[in-house]
């Protein structure tokens, strides 16, 4: 009986040991590693994040969001879709977080999004929004002993977009952004901007695109503060013109020469068959760079299909004035009256 208690005894001090070392390194890793003490214990202890922490229930929290643009990844025509990535920073003041640094000894406390409030702010035209945007919990934020909160988290935003592709590639493209907040109202929540343009401190320039311009305007949408952030680019024309545009004109004006060989050549049908081809093979090396869609059709390939049709036409003519010049002599018919009356008063009208 003894020993069987004594057995009882060692498995109970394991069991308490071990359920010890876990509720520890819990901690630890919620304070990024660190062994957090009394302050980590006054900021977790009897918290409910969900409730707002403005100074009283007629009072709002001011949230500060700073943008840093950092580089364009894509914009994608057929999804009407463009993909950014930034710098999203975050500032607010939490009044239920103060504490006296000298009492602490420490005027700054480094925690991590699940044991503080956070403003649930989305970006209204991610194709994200939903699986991504309220992930705050594992996300690193920095409070001081006043209560200011700060939280900055690279985001990589896939957003729609609505393009025009008319004038492809001489094109310019304007996208939008909208954050507001999901749940709180003007009234809980109002949104600041550092600046009215987005930050430019890391952008790195894009090999197809250039950033024209970005704005940031502040408004009110259905009681909800927003701040829309929008973006103006321009295409790089250099490696599309002498891609797609270049060889279409020096084509067509190739085409046009056929009219001014002579027959005795041999070369007539052949040089307006070969530029035919030619205008066929740069329109499948077009559809590879041209925007997959139906509603609008660029300009340039209207004038890449019309110098196709124009090509077309000149290999007919030239069949024709060849057919015509092997008619003998002998064999040739006289020409029709009527044709003859034209072609004498045409004369005439010239001269006169």
């Amino acid at each position: 009986m003894i020993q069987q208690l004594c057995i009882f005894l060692v498995l109970l001090t394991i069991v308490l040991s071990g359920k010890k070392c876990f509720i520890n390194n819990k901690i630890t890793s919620a304070t990024n590693g660190h062994t957090p003490g009394p302050l980590f214990e006054k900021i977790t202890e009897n918290r409910f994040n969900a409730v707002l922490p403005a100074k009283d229930q007629n009072n709002f929290v001011t949230v500060h969001v700073d943008i840093d643009f950092q580089s364009l990844n894509d914009i994608n025509f057929s999804q009407q879709s463009f993909e950014i990535q930034v710098i999203l920073t975050y500032q607010w003041k939490d009044y239920t977080i103060q504490w006296d640094p000298q009492v602490y000894g420490s005027d700054k406390l480094q925690i991590i999004g699940r044991y503080v409030w956070i403003p649930d702010i989305i970006v209204y035209e991610e194709k994200e929004t939903f699986s991504r945007s309220f992930d705050f919990g594992s996300l690193p934020l920095v409070i001081t002993s006043d209560g200011n909160v700060t939280m900055s988290r690279p985001v990589i935003i896939n957003a729609d977009c609505k393009m025009s592709i008319v004038y492809n590639p001489f094109d310019e493209q304007t996208c939008i952004l909208m954050f507001s907040s999901w749940t709180y109202p003007r009234s809980k929540l109002q949104l600041k901007a550092k600046s009215n343009r987005v930050g430019l401190r890391s952008y790195s320039d894009n090999g197809e695109w250039i950033l024209l311009e970005n704005e940031i305007i502040f408004g009110t949408t259905m009681g909800y503060d927003t701040l829309v952030v929008k973006f103006r680019f321009q295409r790089r024309v250099t490696y599309y013109f002498f891609k797609l545009i270049a060889p279409v004109i020096l084509i067509g004006t190739v085409s046009s020469l056929a009219f001014t060989l002579p027959i005795e050549s041999g070369e007539k049908l052949g040089l307006s068959i070969t530029t035919f081809v030619s205008l066929c093979v740069n329109l499948l090396v077009m559809s590879e760079d041209l925007p997959e869609a139906s509603i609008e059709f660029p300009l340039v390939g209207y004038f890449t299909l019309l110098c196709l049709i124009a090509s077309a036409v000149s290999i007919y003519m030239n069949i024709l004035v060849i057919l015509c010049s092997r008619v003998s002599s002998k064999n040739a018919q006289p020409i029709p009256k009527v044709r003859f009356c034209y072609i004498v008063y045409y004369k005439s009208f010239l001269n006169d």
